[in-house]
C-alpha cells in the first residue's frame, strides 16, 4: 500500500496520464478509423460511378473491347482490386446464350432488389461495390428483349484501403510515441510541480504536526513558515490560527485541569461520604422496614385481640344481662319469700298463742284428770268400804283411775309435745326471723349489686365503644402500617440504589481523578 503523499501523487498521476493518454489514443485511433472508413465508402462511390458511367458510356458504343478496356482500366487504378459485371439473362440471350446467370446470393439479392449496396471485406481491408446497371431507353436499342428498369447486369467494384490503414498505422505509431514522450514529459513536469507547490508544504505541515504529538516536544509557540497564497498557504495560515487557539487553550485547559483535579478530589471525598452515609441510610432504613413490619404483625395481633376482646365484651354484657335478669328475680323471689315468712311468722304467732291456749286446755283437763283421779280413789275408798257390793264401783273407780292416769299421762305427753312444738315454733319463728332478715340484708346488698352490675354494663358498652374505637385506629394503624410498608419497600429500594449510586458515583470520581490526572500529565506536556 502507498502511505507517502508522494507516492500517491505519482501513482495518482501516473494512472491519471496512461488512462488518459490510452483513451484518447484509443479515441484518435477509433477516428482515424472512422474517417478510413467513412472515405473507403466515398471513394468507392465515387469510383463505382466513374467506373459505371465509363461502362455506360462503352457500351453505348456497342464495342466489346471499348468496354473491356474501360474495365481494365478501373482495375488498373491504385487501390482498386476488381472490376466485374454479372450480366443478367437479358443480356446473355441476345450475345452469349450458352451463358447463365450468375448463381452467387449477394448478385441475386441485387438483381431482385435494384438497389446498391457496399459491404466491408476483411480480406481486402476495404469494401465491396455492387451497383445494379438498370435500363433506360438507349439501351433498348441494343437490348431488344430488354424493359426500361430492368436489370442488364450488376457491377462488381473491389476497392482495397489497405495502403490507408498502412498511413493509419504509421501515424497511430507516431502518435503513440508522441504520447508516451509527453506523457513522461507531463509526469516529470507535473511531479516537480506537485513536489514544489504540494509535497514540501506537506512535509512542513508533517514536521509540525509532528512537533505537536507525543514524539515531538509538544511545542506550541512554533508556526509554519509558509508564505505563499495558494491553497497550501492559505491552509498553513489557518493551522497557525489553529496552533495558536490550541496554544491558549492548551493554557486556559492547565489551570481548568488543576481546578478539575482539586474538583474530582473534593467529589472522591463528597462521593465517599455519600456511599457511607447511603450505607447507613440503608442499614437504618432495612431496620426500621423490620420494625415496620414486627408493628405490622403486633398490630394484627392487637387487631385479633381486640377482636376477641369486643366479642368477649360482648359476651360478657349479655352474661351480666342475663345474671341482672336472675338476679332481679332472686331479688323478687326473696323478697316474695321474705314477705311470705313473715306471713309464717304471723302464723307461727298464732300457732303459739294456739299451743298456749292448748297448754292452758291442757292445764285444764289436768286439773279435771286429778280431780277424777282423786274422785277415783275415793271411790275405791268407799268401794272398799262397801265391800262386796262396792266391787263394781270398784272395778269403775279402777278403770276410772286408770283413764285419769292414761289422761294425765297423754296430757303430759302432750304437754311435752306441745312445748316441743311451741319452743319448736319459736324456734322456727326465730329461724324464719333471721332468714327474713338475711333476706331483707341480702336484699338491701343486692340492690347496689344491681346499679353496680348496671354500671359495669355500662363500662363494659364504653370498654366496648373504645375497643371498636380502638379496633378503628389499629385498622387505620394497620393500614397505615401497610402503606408505611410499602413506602418503606420504595425507600428500600431507593436506598439500595442510592447506595449503588452511591458506589457507582464514587467509582465514577475516581475514574475522573485519575483521567484528570492523566490529562493533566497530557497536557502539561505542551509548551505553551
Amino acid at each position: 500500500m502507498l502511505k507517502t503523499f508522494r507516492a500517491k501523487v505519482l501513482f495518482t498521476l501516473f494512472i491519471f496520464i496512461i488512462f488518459g493518454f490510452s483513451g484518447l489514443y484509443v479515441i484518435i485511433s477509433n477516428g482515424y478509423d472512422k474517417v478510413a472508413q467513412k472515405e473507403g465508402i466515398s471513394i468507392a462511390n465515387m469510383l463505382g460511378d466513374s467506373i459505371f458511367q465509363t461502362v455506360r458510356m462503352s457500351m453505348n458504343f456497342g464495342d466489346r473491347e471499348i468496354m473491356d478496356a474501360g474495365l481494365k482500366q478501373a482495375g488498373e487504378i491504385e487501390g482498386v482490386q476488381g472490376v466485374s459485371i454479372f450480366r443478367s439473362n437479358i443480356v446473355n440471350e441476345i450475345y452469349s446464350p450458352d451463358e447463365k446467370q450468375t448463381t452467387r446470393a449477394d448478385i441475386i439479392r441485387i438483381f431482385e432488389s435494384k438497389q446498391a449496396s457496399i459491404v466491408e471485406d476483411k480480406s481486402i481491408e476495404g469494401f465491396v461495390l455492387h451497383k445494379p446497371l438498370i435500363a433506360n431507353e438507349t439501351c433498348m436499342q441494343c437490348h431488344a428483349n430488354a424493359k426500361p428498369d430492368d436489370v442488364l447486369g450488376v457491377l462488381e467494384l473491389k476497392i482495397s484501403l489497405a495502403s490507408t490503414y498502412d498511413q493509419i498505422d504509421e501515424t497511430q505509431h507516431y502518435l503513440l510515441i508522441t504520447m508516451v514522450i509527453a506523457s513522461i514529459l507531463a509526469l516529470v513536469a507535473l511531479y516537480f510541480f506537485f513536489n514544489k507547490e504540494l509535497v514540501t508544504p506537506l512535509n512542513q505541515l508533517k514536521g509540525m504536526a509532528q512537533e505537536l504529538t507525543e514524539g515531538g516536544s509538544g511545542d506550541l509557540t512554533k508556526r509554519i513558515k509558509i508564505k505563499s497564497q495558494d491553497e497550501i498557504g492559505t491552509t498553513s495560515l489557518y493551522v497557525n490560527k489553529f496552533i495558536e487557539t490550541i496554544q491558549n487553550t492548551i493554557a486556559l485547559s492547565k489551570g481548568v485541569s488543576e481546578e478539575n483535579t482539586l474538583t474530582c478530589l473534593q467529589l472522591n471525598e463528597i462521593a465517599q461520604i455519600l456511599s457511607k452515609n447511603s450505607d447507613e441510610q440503608f442499614v437504618v432504613v432495612d431496620k426500621v422496614s423490620t420494625l415496620t413490619q414486627d408493628i405490622d404483625n403486633q398490630i394484627n395481633v392487637v387487631e385479633s385481640t381486640t377482636q376477641q376482646t369486643i366479642n368477649d365484651i360482648t359476651e360478657t354484657g349479655n352474661i351480666l344481662d342475663e345474671f341482672v335478669g336472675n338476679l332481679q328475680d332472686s331479688i323478687n323471689l326473696i323478697t316474695e319469700s321474705a314477705s311470705e315468712q313473715e306471713q309464717v311468722i304471723t302464723n307461727m304467732d298464732h300457732l303459739s298463742e294456739n299451743a298456749n291456749n292448748i297448754r292452758s286446755i291442757l292445764a285444764l283437763i289436768k286439773d279435771i284428770s286429778e280431780q277424777t283421779n282423786v274422785l277415783a280413789l275415793n271411790a275405791a275408798i268407799e268401794a272398799a268400804r262397801a265391800g262386796e257390793y262396792g266391787r263394781s264401783f270398784a272395778v269403775v273407780a279402777d278403770q276410772v283411775k286408770q283413764l285419769a292416769q292414761r289422761t294425765q299421762k297423754s296430757l303430759e305427753e302432750i304437754g311435752s309435745n306441745v312445748n316441743l312444738v311451741t319452743q319448736s315454733v319459736a324456734d322456727v319463728q326465730q329461724t324464719i326471723s333471721n332468714v327474713t332478715t338475711k333476706m331483707h340484708e341480702i336484699t338491701d346488698k343486692t340492690a347496689p349489686l344491681i346499679e353496680h352490675a348496671n354500671n359495669t354494663k355500662q363500662k363494659l358498652q364504653v370498654t366496648k365503644d373504645n375497643s371498636l374505637s380502638l379496633q378503628e385506629i389499629s385498622n387505620a394503624i394497620a393500614h397505615h402500617i401497610k402503606d408505611l410498608n410499602k413506602m418503606m419497600e420504595t425507600i428500600t429500594r431507593f436506598s439500595s440504589s442510592n447506595q449503588n449510586v452511591g458506589h457507582n458515583i464514587q467509582n465514577v470520581v475516581n475514574d475522573m481523578t485519575q483521567k484528570a490526572q492523566m490529562l493533566e500529565d497530557s497536557i502539561s506536556k505542551f509548551k505553551t
